[in-house]
């Protein structure tokens, strides 16, 4: 029979060699995953270098629509400035505060003025409806009437100067001489 001290060691490397076998075998696994982690890696710095060139070149971009846009807007303030209304509507704010400084009497001298103005608008349009009442009463029937009895005279005076003109030109054919040569002899 074999001794207990024999068996016992039969027993632990038993055990040592499945440890050993385990150890490798987990080894094995961890190389596999570190292979796997580098390559995630390196696909993560792919994604990270093409979303900082993607980055650069959309603040490129952004730069490049803020100065077009800057640009049209200086464009656009000098257009709206060329404009001749506006320089009108300019010229008269500069003579309101010309006004007001001039007068300062009376702080509803604006006012006042404005309240003329829009009467003389409407006096002016009254005036532009008397004329046109009085275009519209020399368009009347009985006015008309004249007139169209001064037209039938001149057309009967055309009519009788036709008439005439006809017999002169019938007198002026060579048979109508010939018939009055023979009516004479």
């Amino acid at each position: 029979m074999k001794s207990p001290a024999i068996r016992n060691g039969i027993k632990r490397l038993l055990l040592s060699a499945m440890l050993l076998v385990g150890l490798q075998a987990m080894a094995k696994n961890l190389k596999e995953d570190l292979v796997n982690v580098e390559k995630d890696i390196a696909s993560e710095t792919k994604k990270l270098t093409a979303a900082k060139s993607h980055e650069k070149n959309s603040k490129a971009n952004y730069d490049k629509a803020a100065k077009e846009l800057e640009a049209a807007e200086k464009v656009l303030a000098t257009a709206k400035a060329n404009k001749p209304g506006k320089q009108k509507k300019k010229k008269k704010k500069t003579d309101k505060s010309k006004k007001k400084t001039s007068f300062n009497i009376n702080p509803n001298m604006d006012r006042f003025q404005e309240e003329v103005s829009f009467y003389n608008l409407n006096l002016i349009e009254v005036a532009d409806g008397k004329e046109a009442e009085k275009k519209e009463k020399a368009k009347k029937p009985g006015k008309q009437k004249k007139e169209k009895k001064s037209d039938k005279t001149a057309k009967k005076g055309d009519a009788k100067k036709a008439e005439v003109a006809k017999k002169d030109d019938k007198a002026k054919k060579p048979g109508k001489a010939k018939k009055d040569k023979k009516k004479s002899d």
